[in-house]
């Protein structure tokens, strides 16, 4: 049977899906959509109450997957990254087991999370082994009440939530999966109203942040300032690693000379060359197609 590979994408400012299917080579897209969704129906947070219009939000994602969809019902979700957060720690000895992991990360972190731990979904996933032993890890949570809140969306809009992750892991796993980053880079994001910065250095994160800002050139001037203030010495990726940029909105046309400003060379603005993933014109700009990168991202994830 032909199955889909569904990735959905839930923005505050638009809702994303594709769907992909197998072919030799890789995975084939049949199809995308891009939906606007209007101010105030999605907020995300960390408490519960991310959907403000459930009814409004629902008829959006069915509009946007039954085209796609077919018989298809299982669907990976990418979730706004002001629903949870990513946090990057180290452990002295391996886990025996998944279950322990998750507890002793969740007593480890429990000072970096402004909720209850005890009240949170978490996973995460061992990024290497250093010299001296220590294991580096990125953590990924949300407050359970959160993730039931976007699962029971998805459930009424007659779907199943199969995969759930953060939108800046899925778009930076989809171009370090089809374009060959390097092991030392430094990766911004731009999406709506926010940004998220990774540094990448021996092939692992070393650093991560999300701010939610106005799309303007001076605030991302100062916001990137006041964040790389105590990095440039401790991560020197930061100096020397290649500068990409993923940009899904037309409000950060002036970003190159920021960045420029900043980091004191120029950005590589990423393309996801969605032409590769299909055998025919796909009739998108290039910030819709970098608008589908956490979708696509999210469905090669079941693949």
């Amino acid at each position: 049977m032909i199955r889909n590979y569904l990735g959905l994408d839930l923005t505050p400012t638009e809702l994303r899906a594709v769907a992909l299917r197998r072919r030799h080579g890789g995975p084939a897209i049949t199809g995308g959509r891009i939906l606007p969704l209007s101010d105030g129906v999605l907020k995300p947070s960390l408490q519960k109450g991310n959907v403000r219009d459930g009814a409004a939000l629902q008829k959006a994602i069915r509009e946007a997957l039954i085209p796609l969809a077919g018989r298809e019902n299982r669907v990976a979700l990418s979730l706004p990254l002001g629903s949870g957060q990513v946090l990057l720690t180290e452990t002295e000895a391996p886990f025996k087991n998944r279950r322990e992991g998750e507890e002793i990360l969740r007593w480890q972190l429990k000072t970096q999370i402004p909720v209850d731990s005890r009240d949170i979904r978490l996973d995460y996933r061992e990024l290497r082994r250093t010299e001296t032993g220590q294991i580096q890890i990125a953590v990924g949570w949300l407050p359970e009440s959160v993730l039931e809140e976007y699962e029971e969306l998805l459930e009424k809009a007659g779907f199943g939530a199969a995969e759930i992750d953060f939108h800046p892991l899925l778009v930076s796993s989809y171009y370090q999966s089809h374009i060959d980053l390097g092991d030392e880079f430094v990766l911004l994001g731009l999406d709506g109203d926010g940004f998220w910065l990774q540094v990448v250095q021996a092939g692992v994160p070393a650093f991560f942040r999300f701010r939610m800002m106005p799309p303007h050139s001076a605030g991302l001037y100062q916001e990137l300032s006041r964040t790389l203030a105590n990095g440039w010495d401790r991560y020197p990726g930061l100096r020397r690693g290649t500068i990409y940029l993923h940009c899904a909105s037309d409000a950060w046309e002036p970003l190159p000379e920021v960045l420029l400003t900043v980091f004191g060379r120029d950005p590589v603005l990423l393309d996801p060359h969605l032409e590769r993933l299909s055998s025919g014109r796909i009739d998108v700009t290039s910030v819709q197609a970098r608008g589908l990168v956490a979708a696509l991202g999210a469905a090669e994830r079941m693949m």
